[in-house]
Order: C-alpha cells, then structure tokens, then sequence
C-alpha cells in the first residue's frame, strides 16, 4: 500500500524529533563526562601559618610550602582537567602568599639583626650609656616590630578579600555555564520541528510526482 504525502511528511518530521532527543541525551551525557574536577585548595593554610610564626627560620619554611603549594595549582592547570576560573583564583592567592611569606622573612631578619645588635655587649662604655642604648634599640624594635606586623596582616587580609572575591566570580561563571549548557539543549525541543501539515490530496490523474526526502 502506497503512504500518502502526508503521511511520509508525519514520518520524517518524526525521525527529526527522534534525531533531536538523541542528541539531547548525548549532549547532557557528555557534559556530565567532561565535567571539570573541583580545585583543592585550602585559602587558610599559609595565611594562619605565617601569623604564627615568630622567626625567620619558621617562616623560611613556610615560604617552602607556599611556594610548592603554587607549583601543585600550575601543574593542575597545565593538565586542562580543572575548572579555569577556580583554579586561576587559586593561583593568584597562591601567589600572594608566596610574596607575603618572603616579606615576612625579610622582616624578620631585619629585626633579629637588631635584636642581635641590642645584646651586643661594649665594654668601653659606661653603664649608664649601655642601658640608654639599650633602651633606644628596643624603641626602635617594638615600632619596627609593630610595622611590619601591621603591613604584613594588611597584605594577608588583601589577599584573602581578592580570591574570595574571585572565587565567588568562578562560581557564577561556572553557574552561568551550565545554565547556559541546560538551557541550549533544552531549547532544542519541538517547537524547532515543523509540524505536520494537512497536505492537499494529490490528483492522481493529472500525472504529478511528488518526490519526500526521508
């Protein structure tokens, strides 16, 4: 029995909707398996670590830490397996703590130089001139001690604000992006399929041949 026009047009605009739902499904399954692996970072660490700390050999250590904690976050992003904007964030911070690790070292060593400078004994002068010298160096070490304790929590903080701040952006980005991702494949849905049209009936005795592409 031969299918009318009509028909075979209901036919073909079915195989579409059948081409379009398998697409759909392979679009979310290969998003689900291309999903980007989260970024392990802890923001906390190194910033507690270094306020911590009271001597240059601590925080040379520290600086250690920091600075292979960096190197884990670019070797993670040369794999392409992280979300980008996470771990971008990650890095910066990671490097903001390295530079905050170094300057606490500097600092540190500038005043156990005058700490040491302050025990220096000198044996040609009085008592009374040890003890103002004395005295005048360890002014000099509390307001110094002060200052780079001071600069050094300011830098810290800034840090902490900025990757909070982009990390917050990574997670509406990556929000968006899956929004956007759900949204295009479920904007793919029948209203994209002509629908079936009631066809004239075909005179067949005026000879005419309608060809259907199926």
């Amino acid at each position: 029995m031969d299918m009318t026009v009509s028909n075979s047009y209901e036919a073909t605009v079915q195989k579409m909707r059948e081409r379009m739902e398998a697409a759909r499904k392979a679009a979310a399954s290969g998003k689900k398996n291309k999903k980007k692996k989260k970024v392990s970072y802890d923001a906390n660490e190194i910033p507690s670590q270094l306020m911590r700390a009271t001597h240059s050999v601590g925080v040379g250590q520290i600086l250690i830490r920091a600075n292979s904690r960096l190197q884990q976050l670019q070797m993670c992003a040369a794999t392409g397996e992280y979300d980008v904007n996470a771990l971008r964030a990650a890095i910066s911070h990671a490097k903001r703590m390295v530079k905050c690790a170094r300057k606490k070292l500097n600092n540190l060593e500038e005043e156990e130089q005058l700490e040491a400078k302050k025990r220096k004994k000198n044996p040609s002068a009085s008592q009374k001139k040890v003890r103002e010298a004395k005295q005048k160096l360890e002014r000099e070490l509390g307001k110094l001690r002060r200052r780079h304790r001071g600069d050094e929590k300011k830098e810290i903080e800034e840090a902490k604000r900025c990757y909070l701040r982009e990390k917050v952006n990574a997670e509406r980005a990556e929000s968006a992006m899956s929004e956007m991702s759900v949204g295009g494949i479920a904007g793919m849905d029948e209203c994209a399929v002509p629908e079936a049209v009631e066809m004239a009936p075909v005179d067949a005795s005026a000879g005419a041949s309608i060809d259907v592409c199926l």
